[in-house]
């Protein structure tokens, strides 16, 4: 299968796992790029009605979900080929999926890149997989060692945002951005203002954009935080990535601040999984 792409890969998948060793299939084998099965099924048909519970069998039986092909890309960075399918809310749902079975959510691929800066990248079209990986403790900050490069997370939004040269379709996305960054205000504030000085060759055209995200970026660092920013910090920091989703939805708080705790995530969004 992973050989060839094809458009309904549920049945085939079927008989690859019922096959097993024995009968010369192996979930984990690669090609010459390096890709294995699960790679494969991502790289595919993303819109096939089988795809899903192609990706449930091949998560079931045991496929590594922190396999890199050749490109130093794993399963998980390949959901970027759903973004650019327009499918952003079965991004979001094979995302979650493959993060439960194991996916390391800030795996680097040969760029240095996380899924993350590629889901920002989309903008608010891409905001159900942004809350997703946020939720699953991706790091806004994007570099694979934590540090501010120029692969973090703000610098490829504020690409995308300077190529529609337009603050819109974004500040959903800025807001949760800057609510994640604001926990370190001191550390957003040289970030943000040193990202846009490396775009500084844009700002004669642009100069009111990078107003505009800095004004809307400018009070997580500039003012105190709010007293329910407080309360989902602290609730964020006692559950951690691995309680927060099962357990956060089950806490007796409000609405409106349990949203605020899950950065807005709907988590019965979407399609259901197989």
């Amino acid at each position: 299968m992973w050989r060839v792409l094809l458009p309904q890969p549920g049945p085939l998948v079927a008989r690859l796992v019922s096959a097993g060793p024995s009968g010369g299939a192996s979930l984990n084998e690669t090609n010459l790029l390096g890709q294995t099965p699960l790679h494969a099924l991502l790289l595919g048909d993303a819109r096939s009605n089988s795809m899903l519970e192609a990706l449930h069998t091949l998560l079931a039986h045991g496929s590594n979900v922190n396999a890199k092909d050749n490109s130093g890309e794993t399963p998980l960075h390949l959901v970027r080929n759903l973004l650019r399918q327009g499918l952003h809310q079965r991004a979001a749902q094979v995302a979650r999926a493959l993060l439960q079975a194991g996916a390391t959510v800030d795996a680097a691929n040969n760029e240095g890149r996380t899924l993350l800066t590629y889901s920002v990248e989309h903008l608010d079209d891409s905001l159900c997989l942004t809350q997703t990986l946020l939720n699953h403790g991706a790091s806004v900050w994007g570099a694979a060692d934590g540090s501010d490069k120029d692969q973090s997370v703000f610098t490829w939004f504020l690409k995308a945002v300077i190529g529609q040269r337009r603050v819109e379709n974004c500040e959903e996305t800025m807001a949760v951005l800057g609510v994640m960054m604001g926990e370190q205000p001191a550390r957003m504030h040289h970030h943000v203002l040193r990202t846009m000085f490396r775009q500084s060759r844009c700002y004669k055209v642009l100069g009111p954009v990078f107003l505009k995200v800095k004004t809307l970026m400018a009070p997580h660092w500039s003012q105190p935080a709010s007293l329910t920013t407080l309360s989902c910090r602290s609730i964020r920091a006692a559950l951690p990535p691995p309680r927060l989703l099962p357990h956060a939805p089950y806490l007796p708080l409000p609405p409106p601040l349990l949203s605020c705790i899950l950065l807005g995530e709907n988590l019965n969004s979407g399609e259901a999984p197989s």
